[in-house]
């Protein structure tokens, strides 16, 4: 027996010494010990290990080619000599910085609690095609597998940073997952093989470069990324993708410098939170033949559609001011180009070669400051300029068009739109407040050279009026701010008084929305009521055709709303004899205007009718709906099922148990509860 013993501890220690794998229980610090064989090419580790056992690794194992440490605990380690880098500390469940740097290695286990793996711990690994990556792993370093032979990777929900290459040039990586976090510069560059990329919702930001270079990628589904806020320069510079679809990135603002540039993109639709785009953004994507800009956005920055294949009619962004150096250079198929009234200033060449171009709209009532040469190539005495103003016939480059002066009557602010914050701009000119931008010939409503209160009366019956020439509504929200009116309950053929509230973090002097009642419902149009909030306001309204009314409020002083909560009028509602069911009343085409002319559109409300029966009242006094610290609260006596609408107009559906529920992670701004068979409006600030 003895012998036996003896003949089996000499052929495991032959094996760890002198052949090509092993089986090893470590204790930190002393894998040079347990695996003294530098010649080892498979080894499984289990026990415990720290940066000692991976330095030993690194510098020793250079025939390693499969390692196996998934019962490996990775210990926390503090050295006097830095053993990678300059490090001397090194924390537990982290894989230290080069570990494997180089190495010819075709599969690794890693332990099952690893949390971080470090700079370029994998890098170079060319013949790993494969990991799995553990379930704890919160952080994955700069370069940690950049030029490995990895094939596809499924990064787990709990990353919450990719770092800096982390997967460059991988030149076999085909398809990634990633569900969420931060994806750092380059990430992912020039990963020539990379076809399918799934994004989760929790992505919060898509660095520098990240993308850049993937020309096997044709298909990125961005549309459900609500957390994302900043997608870099060159994010998805040369890929092949074919669309951009951001308008439900509700948290984008921020878009790089060339960060789709020389991509297949056909299409793109930006959301309406994004208020910079970096130079070049979209340059020489020559598919590019439509893109929606937000309001948001106040400048076309350098290059940005330079060579780009934009055709037909476009409408540069309603909130630009200025755009920048040969911003549309080249862009030969546009033949209607619309400036918006904001723009102050147009750059060197930013239209130059616009070739294909037969007519230029132009809102401004100043006329925009220009760069050089703006429309270099361009046959401007074959081409219609539209403009609100004589000046443009005579200044400097713009006068080589064929003037032509255009306006809409009405149009006081020059925004293109006939609404209420064209009272307020006319109001304030009179009152002698000089409002910028002002159309005198669309204001002096009936020409006779004098602006006056005469012609604030002809606005309001044009906005009054039912003519869908005149009325335009920009239909994108634009503020947090709400109008509502709040849930009612109502007898057959009882008349009541129902209040018309505006929640308003801005101060607003004019107020305009069409309110479409259900035809059980009339409204007593000699009723309409100021309130403390209102005092010295003018409530006009008219049933449209369709039997909407379209309400407005003005004052000819020009004074806001007192407050900012409550009701502002009241209406007056009579009910017919019989009340169906499930009745509904629409407040739309809001717009809130300040007095200095600007229009805000928020966004529309319903508000939900019932029979008067004193079951809602019960219910609704058992039922309390608050905002405390950013979070919802809603205190119930039994267990319901509530509605959260938001004013963009998407609706969630909230559990509610009885007693005391809290709902955090909501964006700040107005909400709507209705839980009860009552509506609660609640600011999340």
């Amino acid at each position: 027996m003895r012998r036996y013993l003896l003949l089996t501890a000499f052929v495991l220690v032959g094996t760890l010494c002198y052949g090509a794998t092993g089986l090893v229980f470590n204790t930190a610090g002393n894998l040079c010990s347990n695996l003294p064989s530098k010649g080892v090419t498979s080894v499984m580790i289990t026990g415990t290990m720290d940066a000692r056992d991976f330095k030993y690794i690194a510098d020793s194992l250079d025939r390693l080619k499969e390692v196996n440490m998934a019962n490996v605990t990775i210990v926390a380690c503090e050295t006097t000599v830095p053993l990678f880098g300059n490090q001397t500390s090194y924390a537990a469940g982290e894989i230290p910085a080069t570990s494997f740097f180089g190495k010819h290695l075709t599969a690794v286990v890693l332990p099952a609690r690893t949390t971080a793996i470090g700079y370029a711990a994998f890098a170079g690994c060319e013949r790993l095609k494969s990991i799995s990556l553990p379930p704890a792993l919160t952080t994955i370093g700069s370069y940690a597998f950049s030029g490995t032979g990895l094939t596809s990777i499924a990064i787990p929900k709990t990353v919450s940073s990719v770092g800096t290459g982390a997967f460059a040039r991988c030149a076999s990586l085909a398809s990634v997952s990633l569900p969420g976090g931060i994806v750092g510069d380059y990430a992912f560059l020039c990963d020539t093989m990379l076809s399918t990329l799934t994004l989760g919702p929790g992505i919060v930001s898509i660095g520098k470069g990240a993308f850049s270079g993937c020309s096997s990628l044709k298909d990125v589904d961005l549309t459900h990324l609500a957390k994302l806020e900043c997608i870099g320069d060159e994010a998805f510079s040369n890929t092949a993708i074919g669309s951009v679809d951001l308008s439900q990135c509700s948290s984008l603002t921020t878009i790089g410098a060339y960060a789709f540039a020389g991509t297949q993109v056909a299409s793109a639709k930006l959301g309406e939170r994004v208020s910079a785009m970096g130079e070049g953004a979209f340059y020489s994507d020559n598919k590019l033949t439509a893109i929606s800009m937000p309001t948001s956005m106040a400048r076309v920055e350098a290059l940005a559609f330079a060579s780009t294949g934009l055709d037909g009619s476009h409408a540069v962004g309603k909130g630009v001011t200025s755009i920048g150096d040969y911003a549309y250079y080249n862009v030969d198929r546009v033949s209607t180009i619309e400036i918006p009234y904001l723009v102050n200033y147009i750059g060197t060449r930013a239209m130059a070669g616009m070739t294909g171009l037969s007519l230029i709209k132009v809102h401004p009532t100043t006329v925009p400051a220009l760069g050089d040469s703006v429309w270099a190539g361009v046959d401007q005495a074959a081409v219609v300029l539209q403009a609100p103003t004589a000046a443009y016939s005579q200044a400097l480059q713009w006068s080589a068009f064929r003037f032509k002066q255009s306006y809409m009557k009405g149009d006081v602010n020059n925004d293109g739109y006939i609404n209420v914050s064209d009272i307020t701009s006319e109001i304030s000119y009179i009152l002698g407040q000089n409002p910028n931008p002002f159309n005198f010939d669309a204001a002096d409503d009936n020409g006779d050279g004098v602006v006056n209160v005469t012609d604030v009366t002809g606005l309001i019956n044009i906005i009054l009026s039912s003519s869908a020439t005149a009325i335009k509504n920009a239909g994108a929200v634009t503020t947090h701010d709400l109008v509502c009116i709040p849930d009612f309950s109502i007898k057959p053929g009882q008349t009541r008084t129902i209040d018309v509230e505006l929640s308003n973090a801005m101060r607003y002097a004019g107020l305009q929305c069409d309110i479409h009642l259900p035809e059980s419902l009339h409204l007593v149009e000699s009723r309409i009521l100021p309130t403390s909030r209102s005092a010295g306001f003018t409530f006009v309204a008219q049933r449209q055709s369709d039997g909407t009314v379209r309400l407005l409020a003005y004052n000819m002083a020009n004074h806001d709303f007192d407050g900012q909560d409550g009701a502002v009028l009241q209406l007056t509602v009579t009910a017919g004899t019989q009340l169906a069911p499930g009745l509904t009343v629409d407040v739309d085409n809001v717009v809130l205007a300040t007095g200095r002319g600007e229009a805000y559109y928020p966004a529309a409300t319903r508000t939900q009718v019932s029979s008067a029966t004193g079951v809602d009242d019960v219910s609704a006094s058992s039922t309390r709906v608050y905002a405390r610290h950013a979070v919802l609260v809603i205190e119930s006596n039994a267990p319901a099922s509530a509605q959260l609408v938001a004013v963009n107009g998407t609706s969630t559906t909230l559990n509610v148990e009885a007693g005391h529920n809290e709902y955090s992670g909501l964006n700040a701004g107005f909400y709507i509860v209705r839980v009860a068979g009552k509506s609660f409006k609640i600011a999340i600030k």
